[in-house]
């Protein structure tokens, strides 16, 4: 009996399409894991409020520093979120 390369079976026809069907059910329920974020990605920034005969720079400079330690805390986060 002599039989061409592109036939099938009607059984390995339904078992490739059952195949298919269950790969398209399974790419559609798949969702993406978003990890956990460090537990500094959710503090809030520090806050620099003027203190009685403080001068307006001394006030200016610890705001500064803040922000500095809050974009440090910020591109870490980046960088972990980045990693995963």
């Amino acid at each position: 009996m002599l039989t061409s390369a592109g036939c099938k079976t009607t059984e390995e026809e339904r078992q490739a399409r059952a195949d298919k069907a269950a790969a398209a059910v399974g790419r559609l329920a798949v969702r993406p894991q978003k990890p956990e974020l460090p537990a500094e990605c959710r503090t809030e920034m520090g806050r620099a409020y003027p203190q009685v005969n403080e001068k307006y720079r001394a006030t200016q400079l610890r705001w500064e520093y803040l922000a500095d330690v809050e974009d440090a805390v910020k591109q870490r986060c980046a960088a972990f979120y980045d990693a995963s």
